[in-house]
């Protein structure tokens, strides 16, 4: 009896063991996709970049991947891949692409040619986040990048990390870009990364670009990015910078800690009017000159804040609204609470009744320096 129990054991391991030598030795004929970048050759026809890994066939402990980079162009995005597919020596995988990237020009020309495959196929994941590139795509693949050497883990690190130290850098996913599409305007607002050379071209945030039926319409200065996301009741943690009442001719910046957003729409029949209110809770970040808050000077810088706040957002919505640009959803609302009502051009007919609260926390001490 125990000998038939300890053949039974030796026949699980067995099938088991073939069955991870199985595994590995599929795993080593694939190329996991890490990041793709859509371009537009001179033929008008895409050129798309692929960039991945693949495990290199080893019997070390240590892990070790091989990074690939491939070039195709086609008369369509299917084609491109077509031609991956059957060139690579090793079968493509982007169940791990980590962002889908499109050059400025390919966005100033529609998106809507070269995204129609990443909504149908299974294996491209809709949570990649997405963005659109300024600058050479071969300097950005040639960049030299801190510590990770894949482009797709670095930039997917830099979304997940600087998002939430910053109010300029927007989270987007390739879902959301073709919800925005479907919407009642049909824009959407995508980061901008770009390549500085001096800084051996590494990519960095350059702001946002506001697409619409998915064409470059309007660029978003990086500064605005953080304006942009309290229209959309995005809470992130901005940083604003006042001249310090106390200290003429220094300034003290604040941050935002914690956000919370009112917004609707109203039609009078002859305006549609958006009104926002948001309440904002800030702390002390930096300031250039000692600081002791009193009452009245917190009342003073929460003052100075709001209006500052204020002037900037009317600002920027007047901005847009001129270029008839809609990122605030402004005709989405106002569709889905008026929709028997017929107004051509929403934006061009709309007024803004913005009211900011701030709430200052903390104060301008410091505690100690054990």
């Amino acid at each position: 009896m125990i000998k038939k129990f300890l053949c039974l054991i030796l026949l699980v391991a067995a099938i088991s063991s073939s069955g991870c030598a199985s595994s590995l030795s599929d795993v080593n004929k694939v190329i996991f996709i890490t990041s793709v970048l859509v371009d537009v050759g001179d033929d008008n026809e895409p050129k798309i970049y692929f960039e991945g890994f693949r495990p290199l066939r080893t019997s070390s402990i240590d892990k070790k991947e091989d990074r690939v980079i491939f070039i195709f162009s086609g008369k369509t995005v299917s084609e491109v891949i077509d031609s991956l597919n059957t060139t690579a020596s090793n079968k493509p995988n982007f169940s791990h692409n980590k962002v889908v990237l499109f050059s400025k020009r390919a966005a100033e020309m529609g998106l809507a040619r070269y995204t129609d495959l990443f909504a149908r196929d299974q294996e491209h994941l809709l949570r990649s986040y997405v963005a659109i590139y300024e600058g050479n795509p071969v300097d950005l693949f040639n960049a030299k990048l801190p510590g990770d050497t894949f482009l797709g883990l670095y930039i997917y690190d830099l979304f997940r990390y600087y998002n939430l130290k910053s109010g300029k850098l927007l989270d987007i996913r390739v879902r959301d870009l073709f919800n925005g599409r479907y919407e009642y305007n049909g824009t959407s607002v995508v980061p901008i990364l770009m390549s500085i050379k001096h800084i051996e071209k590494i990519p960095l945030v350059g702001g946002a670009a506001a697409l619409q039926d998915f064409k470059l319409v309007a660029v978003l200065p990086e500064n605005d990015v953080s304006y942009y996301s309290i229209f959309q009741d995005i809470d992130q943690m901005s940083i604003y910078t006042i001249d310090n009442p106390m200290s003429p001719g220094n300034s003290l910046s604040l941050q935002v800690v914690k956000s919370r957003f009112k917004t609707k729409v109203i039609y009078n029949g002859t305006n549609i009017i958006l009104i926002k209110k948001v309440e904002l809770d800030v702390t002390l970040r930096e300031a250039q000159d000692s600081i002791t808050l009193t009452f009245d000077q917190q009342e003073q810088i929460k003052q100075l804040l709001t209006q500052k706040l204020k002037a900037d957002c009317e600002r920027f919505f007047d901005k847009y609204k001129a270029q008839s640009v809609d990122i605030f959803n402004l005709e989405e609302m106002f569709r889905r609470k008026y929709p028997r009502e017929k107004v051509i051009n929403p934006i061009g007919k709309s007024l803004l009744d913005l009211s900011i609260d701030i709430n200052l926390e903390g104060s301008g001490h410091y505690q100690s320096f054990r």
